[in-house]
């Protein structure tokens, strides 16, 4: 049993101390997932620190003290920094179209191309809901490699299947999601 397994495993048995280990431990982990995520998204390098900060608060709340090892850590922390890009993304689209009392101004280039990115990403889960819905397992591989930022290597790991596995997967849900924009 790895160390964080076993430090998870004291944190379901109440205690609070091993939770705080796990978070310290995982905390330049989940930095560089969301530094990754954000590259890939929306926002920016400087928003990193928060984007860590939300998603262990969400996983917290959540029940944090199920999570079982530091694979399903990360499994559960890709479905979450998934969720926050995506509130994220709402957030921005809704105010470009004049949400919450937000006063019109001239956009310059890169807001109109991070509201694009906002767009995109809003399209891009709406399609993973539709067209991957059926296989959980492409749905955990687009999460992990799209909003966590993991390598091949870093999803086998987290899915518990062989490197092949974790490639075949990914490259089953992106021919799936290729088809499903093209349509």
């Amino acid at each position: 049993m790895s160390e964080i397994t076993g430090l998870l495993a004291q944190s379901r048995q109440g205690e609070a101390m091993a939770w705080e280990t796990v978070v310290e431990r995982l905390y330049g982990d989940m930095r560089r997932l969301a530094h990754n995520a954000q590259k890939r998204n929306i926002g920016d390098a400087s928003d990193t620190t928060a984007l860590v900060h939300e998603c262990y608060l969400r996983m917290h709340q959540q029940g944090a003290h199920g999570i079982q090892s530091r694979s399903h850590f990360f499994n559960v922390a890709a479905c979450a920094m998934r969720q926050l890009l995506i509130n994220h993304a709402r957030d921005r689209v809704a105010s470009k179209r004049g949400g919450y009392n937000v006063e019109f101004t001239t956009l310059g280039a890169c807001d109109r191309a991070a509201d694009q990115e906002a767009s995109d990403l809003l399209e891009l889960d709406d399609i993973m809901r539709r067209t991957l819905a059926d296989d959980d397992r492409l749905i955990r591989v687009v999460e992990l490699r799209v909003f966590a930022g993991l390598t091949d290597a870093e999803v086998s790991e987290a899915l518990g299947v062989s490197l092949r596995t974790a490639q075949r997967l990914w490259q089953a849900a992106r021919e799936r999601l290729r088809i499903a924009f093209t349509d």
